[in-house]
């Protein structure tokens, strides 16, 4: 029986990726087979979605994602932050050991991988969670992209291979987890007698960098109050972040004062 007798309604490809999908904010493929609901034609869309209109893009490991779901050489891959394998053979394309990402400099302080304040206890929450079954294989970060975790012993392109990606992509932003397990952080830490609040945490935490939360903007002025009198002396508190979250030394940059009438 072909799979599509067994849907009671067809899936609404083109009212969501042409009729409704400049009222998303974020857009997340999860081991998603493009080629089965014929939307090649619609992943333009996808991509324009993240250039153009400022939209989050997340895809998310699977045997029918990066790679091995055929987004090479499509306009999904280039808004990806990482760099995708060509090879037609599935074995290039997906490696099945279990592993712990491991963070890097960058994702010690970014706030996707921030599941605790202090960056000691952070690493060590990291560094306990459950193992992740198995990761999509790409060839390394592109040129603009911040790798947060990496593989512990893969490697690409003479690097260890990444497994949490993000990056700018023209008006949005777009985030490339390799692995299709992170759902083991909440269900093993309940199995555990513990609670799911990594899976949780980092799903908001991506969530919220992605669609661009106030609180995470790389500029950030902080005045000490809402209300100044008139000549008043305003001390403003201006803080400006790299991409990796890291301060940004030596940034030259223009603040506007407009007023606004009291009518």
């Amino acid at each position: 029986m072909s799979t599509d007798e067994l849907s009671l309604i067809p899936f609404p490809t083109q009212e969501l990726f042409d009729q409704e999908i400049g009222s998303f904010d974020l857009e997340i493929f999860q081991n998603f087979n493009f080629g089965h609901y014929n939307m090649r034609r619609y992943l333009p869309r996808v991509r324009d979605f993240v250039l153009e209109r400022g939209g989050g893009f997340a895809m998310i490991g699977g045997d029918l994602s990066f790679g091995s779901g055929g987004y090479a050489n499509t306009p999904i891959e280039e808004i990806l932050p990482v760099e995708l394998p060509k090879g037609s053979s599935s074995a290039s394309r997906v490696n099945l050991q279990g592993f712990r990402p491991k963070l890097t400099k960058a994702g010690l302080r970014h706030p996707i991988t921030q599941l605790a304040f202090d960056p000691e206890a952070n690493q060590e929450i990291w560094s306990k969670l459950p193992v992740q079954k198995g990761t999509n294989l790409v060839l390394g970060a592109k040129p603009d992209a911040t790798v947060l975790a990496h593989h512990p012993r893969l490697r690409a392109a003479g690097k260890p291979m990444p497994v949490l990606t993000v990056s700018e992509k023209g008006k949005g932003r777009v985030m490339a987890v390799t692995t299709d397990s992170t759902w083991r952080w909440g269900f093993e830490g309940l199995g555990q007698g513990g609670t799911p609040r990594e899976y949780q945490l980092f799903w908001n935490n991506a969530m919220r960098w992605l669609i661009k939360d106030p609180e995470l903007k790389l500029v950030k002025i902080e005045l000490a109050q809402d209300t100044f009198s008139p000549h008043e002396t305003i001390p403003i508190d201006l803080r400006v972040s790299k991409p990796d979250y890291t301060p940004a030394a030596g940034v030259e940059g223009t603040l506007f004062v407009t007023k606004r009438p009291l009518w």
